[in-house]
């Protein structure tokens, strides 16, 4: 068995704001680390005075969107680290041989500046740290309404170019406040650094064998000629636009008129147009999947007031069942069938299968040995349930809990070289999205066996790729998933992917084709893609002004 990673955090002080806390907590409850060491050093920096529009926009800001948000409040970890070894690095490094006794593997910098130090070459991995690209963070992401805002874990070096990028995660921009943004990447840190600390304990020295060398920036930064090489701060040091620093007065007026109409785009959509989810169909012609929707066509369901969403598709003899969520404004969802047959060339009345008094969407159906089984998402009760068809299509029970304790949704298996696969998508903490990052469990028997995390879970951490959009489609002996793009918002587009390595150590896939309905009058959002050899059918949310057609 690997030897647990020796780890040191590098802090101002003992006062941290509460998602560096978790961090430290993160660390010490791992059982692949040990926390051996903590090192004092609180860089002198002398800050220049914000401008004043900037300075009131933040404070409104905290004032309308941050009172409630725990992630900036301060902390004392004094406590935690009370049995921990305590270094203070002095302002000349001159003590630096004192840290080279602990034999350290990483050292984390949690600091709120960066600063080259000389610790980068006294860890046998060196310093890593978390680093946003921009200054001020995750300010102009909302400002310039970019769909995503991403935070890079990098290996830092002794200068200013080099280093390795570890890993990233992106998630969608809130685009209503830059303090509301900032809170969400922020308590997402955690686990972007433990799962790699996890991965360097298990693959040691070939963890660094894949990761991208960073590109050297010396010569894109504007240094004030005061400026001190070894105290820049995390703005001039990982940003590929310098001009995107904190804005002067005369430029916050030009973000404060495009914020205003960006609230009253948001307030014309919320109070003048309407929004339904209809299901749209296309024939098939033999193929295992149609991506041509200029002949769409609407699945027949007259009920005005309900949205439906979510479809699944499966031929038997010749009928063919779509199976999907059915919910209205306020109301949870439950599952509803709809039957086409071939002989009439007609749909049947949708009849409900599945109600809870909890919501229920995605069902993800699949046949093993002439019985059909069903995983509907139930993330609102905190599990993974399998039903089983006592009476296909319409009646269903309950066979057991995949996983509890859990909050997962758009659940997808799939049986491929002797392992049943499990693709779901899991907030790992209270308040996360659901949308932004992608877990894997396997096991020999879905009826039997316990489920496996893989090694790499999440395997995605981007809202721009990771969610399910149905099921996995195997052609050629090649497998695709389908995901939605919720990067700016939910059902932006669907991706198709290509998975290229899936085992119990290795994942990897490519995105090789997208699915964007933004020309179809009407269609805001798409987030669901299934198929079978007849029909190809996908749910549409389509936007209406509340008194006409747009």
């Amino acid at each position: 068995m690997n030897k647990k990673l020796n780890l040191a955090v590098l802090i101002d002080d003992e006062l941290l704001k509460a998602y560096q806390s978790m961090i430290i907590d993160d660390i010490i409850e791992s059982d692949f680390c040990d926390l051996i060491l903590y090192i004092t050093n609180k860089t002198a920096v002398v800050k220049k005075k914000n401008f004043f529009l900037y300075d009131l926009f933040i404070k409104l800001d905290y004032i309308l969107f941050g009172k409630n948000l725990r992630s900036f409040k301060k902390e004392s970890v004094s406590q935690k680290l009370k049995k921990i070894k305590h270094i203070i690095l002095s302002d000349n490094q001159d003590n630096i041989y004192e840290i080279e006794k602990y034999d350290l593997d990483v050292i984390i910098d949690l600091r709120e500046i960066f600063s080259i130090t000389d610790l980068e070459n006294i860890s046998t991995y060196g310093v890593w740290r978390l680093m946003h690209q921009g200054y001020p963070n995750a300010f102009w992401e909302v400002i310039d309404s970019h769909a995503s805002t991403k935070v890079i874990l990098e290996r830092i070096s002794s200068s200013l170019s080099g280093g390795y990028i570890l890993d990233s995660y992106s998630i969608t921009t809130d685009q209503k406040s830059p303090i509301r943004n900032l809170n969400m990447i922020s308590w997402r840190a955690s686990s972007l650094l433990i799962r790699n600390l996890q991965k360097l304990f298990l693959e040691k020295e070939s963890f660094f064998s894949n990761k991208e060398k960073k590109i050297t920036i010396e010569n894109n930064l504007a240094l004030d000629k005061d400026s001190n090489v070894n105290s820049i701060a995390i703005k001039l040091y990982f940003y590929d636009d310098v001009k995107k620093q904190i804005p002067s007065n005369y430029y916050m007026i030009k973000v404060i008129l495009n914020i205003f109409k960006k609230y009253l785009k948001m307030i014309f959509r919320k109070y003048m147009t309407k929004q339904k989810w209809k299901l749209l169909y296309v024939d098939n012609h033999q193929k295992s999947i149609n991506f041509s929707f200029k002949n769409y066509k609407e699945v027949p369901l007259q009920f005005d007031a309900i949205d439906w969403a979510d479809p699944f598709i499966i031929d038997e003899g010749d009928k063919s069942y779509i199976f999907f969520e059915a919910f209205s404004l306020n109301q949870k969802g439950t599952l509803h069938v709809i039957t086409y047959d071939t002989k009439t060339e007609s749909f049947s009345e949708p009849k409900s299968i599945l109600t809870k008094e909890y919501h229920l969407s995605y069902p993800y159906i699949f046949k093993y040995k002439n019985v059909y089984y069903m995983i509907p998402e139930t993330s609102a009760n905190q599990m993974i349930d399998l039903y089983r068809a006592i009476e296909f299509p319409l009646k269903w029970e309950k066979v057991k809990t995949l996983i509890d304790n859990v909050t997962a949704v758009d659940t997808t298996i799939h049986y491929y070289n002797n392992y049943w696969w499990m693709f779901t998508n899991i907030a790992p903490k209270k308040g996360f999205s659901t949308s932004d990052e992608l877990y894997i469990f396997y096991c020999k028997d879905f009826l039997e066996d316990k489920w496996i995390p893989h090694i790499l879970n999440p395997i995605i951490s981007d809202s721009s790729v990771a969610r399910n959009a149905g099921k996995i489609i195997e052609e050629n002996n090649e497998l695709y998933r389908p995901s939605q793009n919720c990067s700016g918002y939910y059902g932006r587009s669907l991706n198709l992917n290509k998975i290229e390595i899936l085992n119990e150590k290795e994942y990897k896939e490519n995105r090789v084709c997208i699915m964007d309905m933004s020309n179809f009058h009407n269609i805001q959002a798409i987030h669901t893609l299934n198929s079978s050899k007849r029909f190809t059918i996908i749910d549409a949310n389509f936007v209406e002004l509340k008194w006409k057609n747009i």
